[in-house]
């Protein structure tokens, strides 16, 4: 019988045929989604490096939370957070963002994501997770996500925390997401060597625009510029949303913009201070070639807990100058110390540029944001309840790809 056995042979694969199933070959597994760790098994392995220093950071930002929620304490939060914005903006639309089956979802009451309708939804939110997503399978989560960067108005407790990139340790505690699409990075493009050798000016700069006005911080890194200008070059690049008076505009008058890259290229030392709340850019300065001014501040986004004043950056005390409602900064002393101290500022940017290169790269960040949603998971009390939730989701489109491009 084996001896009536006729072999028959597949037919010859085409060019266009053997070149897909090389490529399909050489293909890294983890880039096929049925080879996709989830994310407790990405943490223990592509984040294993940063369980020690992740682990309590997390613990400390969801640790009134200890008891768990559940899926309606999330549904419910209040609107205090900008409730009155939150209505005038979204007329009672709630700012949920879902993920089921592994796929990033928001709330059907939203309007379409684009152009930044929905804000820091956008720019944080929905991308971050987008980009989780493709990494590892996530386990179902429902976010009720802060579309504004203002801090909590309150000190109430919520029964389950708000997602967002800053927050105000003594108030309300949040589930803080960091911007994993965009790593720290900031190059010079002169000679930017920190040290005794280094000829860039012997000044602090800041140029920005007026958001946080009335907490004073900006305000007073303005005025120490006009008061000593050889120490500190600071002023505003705009007042897009009319913040200041009339006499403000005439003391604090507009500069050029001068992009970071530039600044670096050109001074010793950078200027971070809050706006609305805890300020972009320092993860970019904390990459670069200055040494960064950084005004004190309770506003955070979630890596300032693993900074160190002295080994980081040069930390500048904000105080009431004795004149009601007035401020000051001791930004020109510091700098003064500085010049004073230039090994100490070499010592200072390579700790910042070391800093930024492991926890600020993006799998420093992506890491972190996957240890704090798994642990965020973990206290969901009712997580089967999720799946009722799927009627009111909505499928995002192509919006991470529109927002990495972002500066």
């Amino acid at each position: 019988m084996a001896g009536n056995m006729t072999l028959r042979l597949a037919p010859p694969l085409t060019a266009w045929q053997a070149l897909a199933l090389l490529a399909a070959l050489a293909a890294p597994v983890a880039s096929r989604p049925e080879a996709r760790s989830t994310a407790s098994e990405y943490i223990s392995t592509v984040c294993a490096d940063y369980g020690t220093a992740y682990g309590p950071l997390v613990e400390s930002y969801l640790s009134q939370f200890q008891g768990g929620f559940s899926t309606a304490d999330i549904l419910q939060l209040p609107a205090m957070y900008n409730g009155s914005r939150l209505q005038r903006e979204y007329g009672g639309a709630a700012t949920l963002l879902y993920i089921l089956d592994g796929e990033v979802l928001y709330d059907s009451s939203l309007p379409q994501p684009g152009g930044k309708r929905l804000k820091n939804l956008e720019y944080f939110g929905i991308p971050v997770l987008q980009q989780l997503a493709q990494l590892a399978v996530l386990p179902d989560l429902v976010i009720r996500h802060s579309p504004f960067d203002e801090p909590l108005h309150f000190t109430g407790v919520d029964a389950a925390p708000w997602a967002g990139y800053c927050m105000v340790p003594q108030q309300q505690r949040m589930l803080l997401l960091p911007d994993t699409l965009r790593q720290a990075s900031l190059q010079c493009l002169g000679s930017c060597q920190a040290g005794p050798l280094d000829t860039r000016k012997p000044e602090a700069v800041f140029l920005g625009t007026p958001t946080g006005w009335e907490k004073g911080k900006r305000k007073a890194v303005l005025r120490a510029g006009l008061q000593r200008p050889e120490r500190v070059y600071s002023g505003l690049i705009g007042d897009p949303g009319g913040l200041l008076s009339p006499d403000e505009a005439r003391v604090f008058q507009l500069h050029p913009p001068l992009p970071l890259h530039d600044q670096v290229a050109q001074y010793k030392y950078v200027v971070n201070v809050e706006g609305n709340c805890a300020a972009l850019r320092l993860k970019y300065l904390l990459a670069g070639p200055s040494a960064v001014f950084f005004v004190q501040s309770d506003e955070i986004e979630w890596f300032y807990p693993l900074l160190k004043p002295f080994v980081h950056y040069i930390p500048v005390t904000f105080r009431r100058t004795g004149v009601e409602e007035e401020f000051e900064v001791d930004l020109a002393e510091k700098v003064a110390w500085a010049e004073k101290n230039p090994d100490s500022i070499q010592r200072i940017v390579r700790a910042a540029n070391l800093f930024a290169k492991r926890y600020l790269s993006k799998q420093g960040q992506q890491c972190f944001a996957m240890q704090m949603l798994d642990r965020y998971a973990r206290m969901l009390r009712d997580p089967w309840r999720l799946r009722k939730l799927r009627h009111r989701a909505e499928q995002v489109v192509g919006l991470m790809a529109n927002t990495s491009a972002l500066p």
